[in-house]
């Protein structure tokens, strides 16, 4: 679940603590001492009888690995629960749903490790094997063209426009004849007007997919009918997923070559 399904920043902050080592046991010793308060303080904030400052709020999202948007969400929530007047409790109340409703966009989430031109994004957005190329060099075998023409069906003529491109952007690495990957992240913004043309891509081949189906891939499409509430929580919980996958791929291996296709939308003219 995420913290920003929490209406009270206890609950937000057991929450990133249950992610923790042992589920989160033990962790109210480490909070004490980080905050330099005695533990009996501790428990009463999260019994309820008392509450974080900002300081101390801003202390445990430092010390929780928390995002900005995350610290944001619970530096909002601790003023929330201190207010004293009913107008202020209003006004903080439509900041914190303006950051739930935040927190259900991916863009600002991810990190992004290089800023391509306008003129390079309209390139490697324009086809999918600007991407695909990319990739795959990261897994071992790939790093010759004849080795990546071969195994996506393309011409050898096209595969090395294709990674001259890629190494004068940037976005591939070439030493001594040899090729390896470069930065391994890049972002499309959900406003940008390539990024229709990025999501055709790579749902096409999911559909080419289809007709060779493998008992290793996964689809899945299901119609249906859900509260707005409910609606909103489920799409922040993929808004997190994907900022885990993102952050698992960055340390993982690179062994096999998978994409990961979502479309969660409401469905009206």
């Amino acid at each position: 679940m995420s913290i920003f399904e929490k209406k009270q920043a206890r609950e937000a902050i057991l929450e990133r603590l249950a992610q923790g080592p042992k589920g989160g046991r033990g962790q109210f010793r480490r909070l004490a001492e980080a905050l330099d308060v005695s533990t009996t303080l501790i428990s009463q904030i999260f019994q309820g009888e008392k509450h974080f400052s900002q300081e101390q709020a801003m202390a445990v999202c430092e010390l929780l690995g928390f995002t900005d948007l995350e610290s944001e969400y619970l530096l909002s929530l601790t003023q929330w629960e201190r207010a004293g007047t009913p107008t202020l409790k209003s006004h903080l109340e439509k900041r914190l749903v303006a950051l739930r409703r935040e927190s259900q966009r991916i863009a600002g989430r991810i990190k992004k490790d290089i800023d391509l031109s306008d003129k390079n994004r309209q390139t490697y957005y324009s086809a999918w094997y600007y991407s695909a190329i990319r990739l795959i060099i990261s897994l071992p075998g790939f790093d010759s063209v004849d080795a990546i023409a071969a195994h996506f069906g393309l011409s050898i003529k096209r595969t090395r426009e294709v990674l001259q491109f890629l190494i004068e952007s940037g976005l591939v690495l070439e030493k001594n004849g040899k090729l390896s990957f470069g930065p391994p992240s890049t972002y499309l913004e959900p406003d940008s007007p390539l990024v229709n043309r990025h999501h055709s891509n790579w749902r096409i081949k999911g559909m080419e997919k289809m007709d060779a189906y493998l008992p290793s891939d996964f689809f899945y499409t299901a119609p249906l009918t859900i509260s707005r509430e409910h609606a909103q929580a489920f799409q922040r919980r993929l808004a997190d997923l994907i900022v885990e996958l993102t952050d698992k791929v960055a340390v993982s291996d690179s062994e096999a070559f998978y994409c990961f296709n979502i479309d969660w939308f409401e469905v009206k003219r």
